[in-house]
């Protein structure tokens, strides 16, 4: 699930949150930004530099983010088409469309 593990204490964050835990009412921003495929060093970033698009509540001086808030930003995130540019010289088809549709621009 994750790409990149850093370490928390002695386990890696990925052996840590294997699945999403919805009894937990706050998590850190760490743990967030793990569940949401983030480096910790990124998590960091986004937080000195206040734009870390998850809400956050203090609670006993520590800044932790809502489980409900982390889940509202995850919905709401947009759907990505992925388009893979191939790569290469193009094939006499694409030549000729491409050629063809300069010309008729051209017109």
């Amino acid at each position: 699930m994750f790409q990149k593990s850093f370490q928390i204490g002695e386990q890696p964050v990925a052996a840590q949150l294997p699945q999403f835990d919805t009894t937990r009412l706050l998590i850190t921003p760490v743990e967030a930004g793990a569940y949401v495929g983030w480096a910790k060093q990124t998590v960091y970033n986004k937080l000195s530099e206040d734009v870390f698009p998850i809400p956050l509540v203090e609670f006993n001086g520590r800044k932790m983010v809502k489980t409900s808030d982390l889940l509202e930003y995850v919905k709401n995130l947009p759907q990505v088409k992925h388009v893979f540019k191939k790569i290469g010289r193009p094939t006499k088809a694409e030549s000729v469309r491409r050629a063809l549709e300069k010309k008729a621009g051209a017109i």
